[in-house]
């Protein structure tokens, strides 16, 4: 009976303690997102401190931008472990560029791969080229496809590297699709690899492209849409 009491009493404490980190984690989110860097020190850094996972993520990256690795990484790992799918992609990334570990691309595919599992965009751009490029293994355009694709709804690059992929696997049409998409929304093709592919279509192929061009500005619009009205 006593024990119920004591609990009673001090759980309006606790709750209340609950909702300052998740407030102040939130504060550190949005000054991180606007990039008022004097709100980051003032909230981030805190809120890391009190075990707010955003915090500890933004705080993190504000330790391996002063190349304080260790720190850093600590800080990846407890928001990691809260859910944060882009701490998943920043160890990895670190393990793919060896600061502060030893560089191992196949470790940093096995941290992508858990941020993918959180839906973390990161995760998947960066997961995506490793495939493509073969960081970890022999090069796999056909697997990086799904990861490049997720990262592709929101940054012409990776609609440009989709159809690079597509390329690779000698599916032009796609190719060509996808890296005119990337063109129409800002990509600069340097090398003019899209004039390329061009003269190796036939007239059916091209229309066929125009078609799957429509198709993917579509699934572009939509996800752009809801992404907007979920942020309201």
């Amino acid at each position: 009976m006593k024990i119920l009491l004591v609990l009673t009493l001090f759980l309006p404490t606790f709750s209340a303690y609950a909702e300052d980190i998740e407030a102040l984690d939130e504060k550190c989110w949005n000054a991180h997102t606007n990039r008022s860097f004097f709100k980051v020190g003032m909230y981030c850094k805190k809120g890391a401190r009190l075990g707010g996972m955003k915090s500890q993520h933004v705080w993190g990256q504000q330790m391996y931008g002063k190349k304080k690795y260790d720190e850093a990484r600590s800080l990846f790992v407890l928001s990691a472990e809260q859910g944060m799918g882009k701490s998943y992609a920043a160890l990895g990334e670190m393990h793919e560029k060896g600061y502060g570990v030893i560089k191992d691309a196949c470790k940093a595919k096995e941290y992508y791969l858990k941020g993918v599992e959180l839906n973390d965009i990161t995760s998947n751009r960066l997961l995506g080229n490793n495939l493509l490029f073969g960081s970890c293994s022999e090069p796999s355009p056909k697997q990086a496809i799904q990861y490049l694709e997720n990262a592709a709804m929101t940054d012409p690059e990776y609609q440009y590297l989709v159809g690079t992929a597509y390329s690779q696997l000698d599916d032009f049409v796609n190719g060509h699709a996808w890296m005119s998409v990337a063109k129409g929304n800002g990509f600069e093709d340097e090398k003019r690899i899209i004039d390329a592919i061009n003269q190796l279509l036939s007239e059916e192929q091209k229309q066929e492209s125009a078609k799957m061009q429509r198709v993917i500005n579509r699934k572009l619009m939509e996800y752009n849409n809801t992404r907007n009205q979920s942020s309201r």
